[in-house]
């Protein structure tokens, strides 16, 4: 699944709440306010939807919704879904009530307050409502700014790196890529086992063992010594694309092609390999502050 695909579907989940809660806003209004039929707030819900669709996805590619949980970036989202929905909310409704739509902002000669104020509050509270709940429950912040950074998309602050600093790191990057890693066992009867970083995708821990997995001569090959991953951590201290990504589980992140998932639960998916290995949420914040 590409970065896209990804962000229209976040952009269709969220929007689909979004409607469904000014449906079941209007439903406790039902039988309030006249003329309120279950086929206005279907319409309504409907509406909502079509026009939220393409906002959160715009703010998604441009990364509003990121930053600190109490912060104004957080607010251009909701601000920017009541601002498209204004007009056509406003219309649909006084169509749909039988009236000429000037007539619904203007009344008799004078501006229609009333029924302006009371839509701008069924347009306003649902969006608020709906992101003072993600701003409090796992936000899908954590799964956009992993998803940028494993596909390589440069960080909306830029790169402070010189082209020479850049290619400098890129080389060391390279070298420590190629490097050959000794593990040793944990007892005197333990062989040793030499590891090609470049062919390393990832270790798995296995009660007293590791699971280590090589790619050699196009098939994938698992390895197994006896150590702990805190000692695999404690030897590869070196090499920084090998990331912690679970408590059983380190990985290469040289050939994680993408992350699939919530930041609460997610997967980590490999070029040239079938295999995916598990992403916690205890260390999904340390990878992707790792890539960034």
């Amino acid at each position: 699944m590409t970065l896209k695909r990804k962000y229209i579907r976040l952009a269709l989940i969220n929007s689909g709440v979004m409607a469904l809660m000014s449906v079941a806003l209007l439903g406790l209004l039902r039988f309030s306010i006249p003329n309120l039929t279950l086929s206005f707030i279907l319409g309504n819900g409907l509406l909502c939807f079509l026009f939220m669709v393409p906002v959160y996805y715009l703010s998604f590619i441009r990364h509003w919704n990121e930053g600190p949980v109490l912060s104004v970036r957080r607010l251009y989202t909701p601000l920017m879904i009541c601002l498209v929905l204004l007009l056509p909310s406003l219309i649909y409704t006084s169509v749909a009530f039988g009236h000429y739509w000037k007539e619904y902002f203007i009344h008799e000669g004078t501006l229609n307050t009333t029924s302006i104020l009371n839509h701008l509050v069924f347009l306003v509270v649902p969006v608020f409502v709906l992101h003072v709940i993600q701003m409090l429950a796992i936000s899908n912040e954590q799964e956009i700014i992993i998803n940028r950074a494993l596909l390589n998309i440069p960080s909306v602050k830029g790169n402070s790196e010189t082209p020479a600093e850049s290619a400098k790191q890129e080389e060391k990057s390279s070298v420590k890529a190629d490097a050959v890693l000794t593990l040793h066992g944990n007892t005197k009867t333990d062989t040793s086992l030499s590891v090609n970083i470049g062919q390393l995708y990832y270790v798995e821990s296995d009660a007293n063992y590791l699971q280590v997995a090589l790619l050699e001569d196009g098939q994938l090959e698992k390895k197994s010594i006896r150590m702990t991953l805190k000692q695999f951590e404690e030897a590869t201290q070196d090499f920084p694309k090998l990331i912690r990504c679970h408590r059983a589980f380190i990985v290469n992140m040289n050939h994680v092609t993408y992350f699939e998932g919530s930041a609460s639960k997610g997967e980590l998916h490999f070029d040239l390999i079938a295999d995916v290995v598990p992403v916690s949420r205890t260390y999904a914040t340390a990878i992707s502050e790792s890539l960034r």
